[in-house]
């Protein structure tokens, strides 16, 4: 059974235009087919459209619902044409409700994490230190 997620929608800067673009994905896609069968082959069904100057990472059918295999693969390319200077993200929501993605800037791509925070009037304290002191049940 594969594991559903969500893509969030992903745009960015390119320093490519969409041809370049698209050519290079074409080209990255393949030097990967060696890899993970599932991952390469995922990989192939993603495309790219241009909006008002930021290019917008499609999903295979245009559909954010998914199984995502090659979202570390798909972070690395996009970090090789993300103009310099600017950053992005890849995040994902599977369907048991677990987040997980990528900060991506130009040759570097670092995982994201999600800490839980309490708002004590405008500063945030993560859960775990909130409740160090108070008992759960």
């Amino acid at each position: 059974m594969a594991y559903l997620a969500v893509l969030e929608p992903c745009a960015f800067k390119s320093r490519l235009t969409l041809d370049e673009l698209t050519k290079a994905f074409r080209e990255f896609a393949e030097e990967r087919a060696t890899a993970s069968v599932r991952e390469s082959h995922s990989l192939k069904n993603y495309s790219f459209r241009e909006e008002d100057g930021m290019v917008h990472l499609v999903p295979p059918g245009g559909s954010p619902v998914g199984t995502h295999y090659c979202d570390r693969l798909l972070a690395e390319f996009i970090s090789s044409v993300i103009e310099r200077g600017y950053w992005t993200t890849l995040e994902l929501v599977g369907e048991d409700g677990q987040r997980w993605g990528y900060f991506i800037t130009a040759g570097k791509v670092e995982p994201l994490g999600w800490l839980k925070v309490v708002w004590k009037g405008q500063k945030p304290v993560p859960l775990e230190r909130a409740t160090a002191r108070l008992k759960r049940k």
